[in-house]
């Protein structure tokens, strides 16, 4: 048996997530995650192709997406992506599926190449005595940095956010910085969830007059490097 399944944003899924990021400390990339998690729900459960016998389960990866602090602001300009969501539901052995066409709607949906092919999902069916299990593997998941900018556009139009600030326990490049000798610290900054204004706190001073004082000491001659930094 064959089936068709659209997987994707809702037309509210921009005036949702808004309304989710307005939550006093609640960080956008949570958000974006629990509100894909919920949509993806929705997918399955409204299809009118899948005869369900129980509520899907999802499983999206949170790790994969590296930038935990990231803004609607950054969002708007990068875009969301994750990697290998699973979806998985159960259906009667009469109800089972050998085929599923998977249709994107209002995200994108890009393929992995495994050598011999690409593929931008997978689909699997373990038949059981009584059921049918079955789950739906989305290699590559990207929401597109407009719907972040719609995102913004629902937050303007509403009352001023209570407590628009976050905590961000990685706000520098601390990566890069230790790539080229740059002793880092860990310390935190207060980034809105909106337009990603930073603050950080007094304690941390020491920390990055010590990190720029090694870096402008590495720029030696290099004026253009001694400009960024200044």
């Amino acid at each position: 048996m064959a089936a068709s399944l659209s997987i994707g944003l809702l037309d509210t899924f921009a005036e949702t997530l808004a309304v989710k990021v307005s939550t006093p400390g609640v960080r956008p990339v949570d958000a974006v995650e629990q509100l894909l998690t919920e949509t993806f729900i929705q997918n399955l459960t409204t299809s009118p192709d899948l005869q369900l016998l129980e509520a899907p389960a999802i499983k999206l990866h949170a790790m994969y997406y590296a930038d935990r602090g990231a803004t609607l602001a950054r969002l708007a300009i990068d875009g969301y992506a994750t990697w290998h969501v699973e979806l998985a539901f159960s259906t009667a052995l009469e109800n089972a599926l050998d085929d599923l066409n998977v249709v994107a709607v209002g995200l994108e949906l890009r393929p992995i190449s495994y050598g011999f092919e690409s593929r931008a999902h997978r689909f699997s069916t373990k038949r059981l005595k009584s059921q049918a299990n079955h789950v739906i593997r989305l290699n590559h998941v990207v929401i597109p940095p407009a719907v972040f900018a719609n995102t913004l556009h629902c937050l303007g139009a509403m009352p001023a956010l209570e407590q628009p600030y976050v905590a961000n326990p990685r706000p520098g490049p601390r990566s890069q910085g230790y790539s080229h000798g740059i002793q880092g610290f860990e310390f935190v900054s207060f980034d809105h969830v909106a337009p990603g204004d930073r603050h950080l706190c007094s304690c941390a001073r020491p920390a990055i007059e010590k990190m720029t004082a090694a870096a402008r000491g590495m720029a030696g001659t290099y004026s253009v490097v001694r400009g960024r930094i200044s």
